[in-house]
């Protein structure tokens, strides 16, 4: 019997988040590729980052709070980073909010309706 390869068997679960995000789609449909490409990094990062920390926290390299304080250093950068490239759009606690119309709209010339 053969160990299981875990990361092997995590890809398997791009097929479902892409149907539940695009519907069903041919294999060779380029958004349902671009979408099982996405998941498939997405959950491969989110593996390596829970190994990571796990790893530093066992070893008592860094705490879990340390590490928490740390995640919302990088939201709220990230957030940051996000208002620049997208000028006129802001994220609350409420969702997403437009607070400049003319910058909104200049952000969104362009993007498919």
């Amino acid at each position: 019997m053969s160990e299981i390869n875990w990361l092997e068997r995590l890809g398997k679960w791009r097929m479902l988040l892409t149907w539940r995000w695009l519907g069903t789609r041919a294999t060779d449909d380029p958004q349902a590729k671009a979408a099982r490409d996405l998941f498939d990094q997405m959950n491969c990062l989110r593996a390596d980052v829970n190994a990571l920390s796990r790893l530093l926290i066992d070893k008592k390299v860094i705490t879990a709070e340390e590490f928490t304080a740390q995640i919302q250093d990088e939201a709220k950068w990230l957030c940051e980073q996000y208002e620049k490239t997208f000028p006129g759009f802001r994220a609350t606690d409420e969702g997403m909010v437009i607070y400049d119309m003319k910058a909104g709209r200049e952000t969104t010339k362009g993007w498919p309706a």
